[in-house]
């Protein structure tokens, strides 16, 4: 049994500007890594640099799900300015992104072919801000980015963790509801995921076990949108800290190409599938699958279903058979489930989550 976690992580109102010490003393000249709109609209990034007392540049071409040529290209600028330090501030994209440039800062002598090799590389310190409520990078070692030329999304091969977490959930108030509740529900998956991994430990299932009670607190809050921030944010850092320890399983397998081939954002791809999953397990007689719904406070499997797809709808897809192929090639995928998942199974989840 093992656990670590090297992130330092604050969660507290003013977060950036409580912790204007730590920020300032990572470095001598930051590489901010945001996008265009969202970290301007919610003031995070005013809020940044006006803590910043040491020279700084922003690269803010990151979109939704990175591209490797995008984190080469913000890699060139940060070497070009001889940043020592990145900041990733925004969803998910953001801080992947900027995990995957303090990489190639770090080793001039590469390029973003070696995102995928297994090779020990360092990288330069790492400070992650979130705003939104889903992804757990903040206090994860991973990076997922897309390879547009291969039609690919997964995590680089290296592990990079953040130096320091600076969570604040006031960010979210400028958020759309969608927005929200795709995030929220990546982070519910994340939380499921890591609860029926075949890595989890007794350690493990204490945090996806409290994460999951946590997430009862705020599931009617997607519903009514009457959100406590902090604790969605809260609920967001402690699914990353799970899957930091386990990974993920099936329902990220599968959401991946739905993300690539039909545009169908991360959080929903995700959840598109979970209740199929977990409908597996509770077939299965698995207890950690009953935990789950416990922990969650539904009586059974179809009042989870009918919650979920208040918030997530299913989408029109012909194609079950490529999806199914696809997923059935990533055997080192399909053995991070506890649930027993074989070709039945892959059918019965698709075309149950798939109009």
């Amino acid at each position: 049994m093992n656990y670590y976690m090297p992130t330092q992580f604050y969660l507290e109102t003013n977060c950036i500007k409580n912790h204007q010490k730590e920020l300032n003393q990572c470095g001598k000249k930051a590489l901010i890594v945001t996008g265009k709109h969202s970290s301007k609209i919610n003031r995070s990034l005013d809020d940044l640099t006006e803590s910043l007392t040491i020279p700084y540049v922003i690269f803010d071409e990151i979109e939704e799900n990175p591209t490797l040529d995008i984190c080469e290209k913000g890699a060139e600028i940060g070497k070009k300015e001889h940043v020592d330090f990145v900041i990733g501030l925004g969803g998910g994209s953001s801080m992947d992104a900027a995990k995957a440039i303090a990489l190639l800062i770090k080793n001039e002598q590469e390029d973003k072919t070696c995102f995928y090799q297994k090779k020990e590389l360092d990288y330069v310190d790492v400070i992650c801000i979130p705003t939104t409520c889903g992804t757990g990078s903040e206090v994860t070692s991973k990076a997922v980015l897309m390879n547009p030329s291969e039609h690919k999304k997964g995590s680089i091969s290296h592990d990079i963790w953040p130096k320091y977490a600076f969570v604040d959930g006031k960010y979210l108030a400028y958020a759309s509801h969608e927005l929200i509740a795709n995030t929220a529900i990546d982070a519910l998956c994340h939380l499921i995921e890591s609860h029926l991994n075949t890595k989890a430990t007794d350690l493990s299932h204490m945090i996806s076990g409290y994460g999951l009670q946590k997430f009862k607190t705020i599931k009617d809050s997607l519903l009514t949108h009457e959100y406590n921030y902090n604790e969605l944010m809260l609920v967001s850092s402690i699914a990353g800290m799970a899957i930091a320890q386990t990974g993920t399983t099936i329902p990220h397998a599968l959401s991946y190409d739905l993300t690539c081939f039909y545009n169908i954002s991360h959080g929903q791809a995700c959840g598109i599938y979970i209740v199929s999953y977990l409908r597996v397990g509770i077939e299965q007689n698995d207890q950690d699958a009953k935990d789950v719904l416990k922990y969650l406070g539904f009586s059974d499997i179809d009042s989870f279903d009918e919650w979920i797809h208040k918030l997530i709808k299913k989408p029109k897809i012909e194609d079950h058979e490529f999806l199914k192929n696809s997923i059935l090639k990533n055997e080192a995928k399909l053995r991070t489930s506890k649930i027993c998942i074989n070709s039945a199974e892959i059918h019965k989840i698709i075309e149950e989550s798939l109009d």
